[in-house]
Order: structure tokens, then sequence, then C-alpha cells
């Protein structure tokens, strides 16, 4: 690990001697403790070019060593939309997140100062944003080897892998004792990667279907639409077209515009608190008013409810189960715990 980190950091080329003792030494890493590991990854995570010491981990072993999962990705085929195996794909979206991280501006355009600073914000164990984000950049393909099937008619899928990859994620991080929000922050977003390329499907998205997807991606739902965005322009293989791939980052660009619009709002005022919305309806406050609330929430951000009568209607057609259901392609809305 440390190899790799001050190869980049120095400008070095490594000996072939040397990356030979490296890569038959590299089964050893886990006789270290996860502290020690993770803090060299977390040093190699903050270089300047950090995607391409990723790259030089993989060509002396270790990469495969710390984390199993990538090397039996390694030669794992996927479909006609994908011109790399699951190995190759996935440093070529730890590369591409990096370009981002560091100039968002090629896809994100006018949102691409917004953008930048949510990136640059500290998040913990020494990385911001921007360099956790190559973390789970990392790791957002990690169960694909072990969700591989084929259909009938010979399509390869990969079918929960997102979910799957959350629970290896977090036991990948438990293991290098990263902090619990940077544990937090991983499988988060291994977890959720996916939903806005099945929401490019219903574009454009209303304000009410971008607020719920926003809603369900929270805390970091501008970090999982950079990934979800480096992900998608690393997905070109000679099925895909360029028109394809410009139809997902308009989407990413429209929802970033209305995350950043939104938090610079913070946060949203309701006209009429739970005791009251309860005390008008007659019924003691208690668990069913989370649901309500949440939901009253999405109501006033697109402008259906205005006033406090509006917000007592609202929540008396929601405990009357004539408020629909609300969930977008690949989750479920929740109420934030």
């Amino acid at each position: 690990l440390r190899l790799a980190r001050l190869a980049q950091q120095l400008g070095f080329e490594v000996d072939a001697t040397t990356a030979r003792t490296a890569r038959a030494d590299a089964r050893r890493v886990w006789d270290t403790p996860g502290e020690r590991l993770r803090d060299e990854l977390v040093r190699t995570l903050c270089l300047p070019d950090a995607p391409r010491a990723v790259a030089r981990m993989d060509e002396l072993g270790i990469l495969g060593a710390l984390v199993p999962a990538l090397e039996e990705a390694r030669g794992v085929d996927q479909s006609e939309y994908h011109d790399r195996d699951v190995l190759g794909h996935t440093l070529e979206v730890v590369r591409i997140a990096g370009e981002l991280a560091g100039d968002p501006s090629p896809v994100f355009r006018a949102q691409a100062a917004g953008v930048g600073a949510l990136l640059a914000r500290p998040l913990a164990d020494g990385l911001t944003h921007g360099q956790a984000l190559l973390f789970a950049a990392l790791l957002h393909d990690m169960a694909k080897p072990a969700t591989r099937d084929v259909t009938p008619d010979g399509r390869v899928t990969f079918m929960g892998h997102d979910r799957l990859g959350a629970e290896m994620a977090d036991e990948l991080c438990r293991r290098l004792r990263v902090s619990t929000r940077l544990r937090g922050f991983t499988t988060h977003l291994v977890r959720f990667h996916l939903p806005l390329g099945f929401a490019v499907h219903q574009a454009p998205l209303s304000l009410r279907r971008i607020h719920r997807y926003l809603r369900a991606t929270a805390p970091y739902a501008g970090e999982v639409v950079v990934l979800s965005a480096a992900d998608r322009i690393a997905t070109a293989g000679p099925r895909t077209t360029p028109a394809q791939i410009e139809r997902h980052l308009a989407l990413a660009r429209e929802v970033m515009r209305v995350h950043l619009e939104l938090e610079a709002r913070g946060p949203v005022a309701r006209p009429a608190t739970g005791d009251q919305i309860a005390s008008a309806l007659g019924t003691p406050p208690g668990p069913w008013l989370g649901p309500v609330m949440h939901d009253l929430e999405e109501e006033i951000v697109v402008g259906a409810v205005r006033d406090r009568d509006g917000a007592i209607e609202f929540a008396r057609r929601h405990v009357a189960g004539e408020v629909p259901p609300r969930a977008i392609p690949g989750m479920r809305s929740r109420p934030p715990r």
C-alpha cells in the first residue's frame, strides 16, 4: 500500500524486482491491523491524482488483496452496454469521479461551483466528501461477481448488487475500522448508485419526483448524483450511444440544480406543527405523525400546501389513505431516521 502511494506521490516508477516482491507479499496485507491499512488508504485517497494511485495498487496486486471482491471482479464480463470487465469499469469510474471532484464543470456546467463546494467539505477520517467519493466509487460494484446471472435469452444481469454491495462495503469498512460517518457515507453511495439511471426512463421528472429522489438519497443526495454520473460515463459499450449518456447527464444536472437550490433555502418551514395537526384531527400524537410530516414536506416544496388549513387537510387525506404511496424506481421513500 505504501509503495503504491509513495510511487505516485513522489513521481517514481517501481522497479521490476520491487514490483514482483510486492505482488508476492500482497496476500499478507490483512496480517496488518485494519486501522493501519485505513490510514495508508486515506493517505492514498488524499493524493492529487488518487485514481492513478489506486490503479498502481492494482498493478502491484495489493488492491485485490485488500478488497478480495475486486480481484473476483477481474475478468467478469458484463452486458453489451459495457466495454470493460467489472474491475476495469470500476477503475474507470474511480478515474472519472476523481476528474469530477477536481472539476465538475464538464458535466454539471452551471452547477459546477455548487458541486465543487459540496465535494470540498470535510467529511471524516481526514477526507473531504470528494475524496471519500473515490472510496465509494471503488466499492460501488463490488457485489457484481456474487450476483452475476444470465437470463434464458442471454442477457447478463447483476440483480441486487447495490443492496449486497452496501452490506459488503459495510463489512470492509468495519474491518478497516473507519469512522461511523465514513462507513455510513460509503455504504449509502453504494446502495443508491443505481436509481437515477432507472429514473432516466421517466425523464423529464417533475419537481415532485425529483424531491422524492432527493429525500430518498439524503443525506448524501448530491454525492450520489455525482457517482451516478461517473458510473454512466464509464459505461460505454457497443450498445451505448452518446445520446443515452447525455440523457443521464442532463437528468443529473437537473436533479443537482434542484438539490442545490433546496439546500440554499434551508429547512422547509411547515405551516403547522405535528401537535397542531394532531389536535385538528382529534387524534393524539403518535408514530402515525412521522409519515404525515415527512410527506407534508413534499407538498410544501412543490407548492401544493401553502398554509395551516392546507397542511391539516393534507394530513386528513393522508390518514384516510387517500395519498398514494411515494416511491421512484429502484428505491422506496422513507422518513429520515
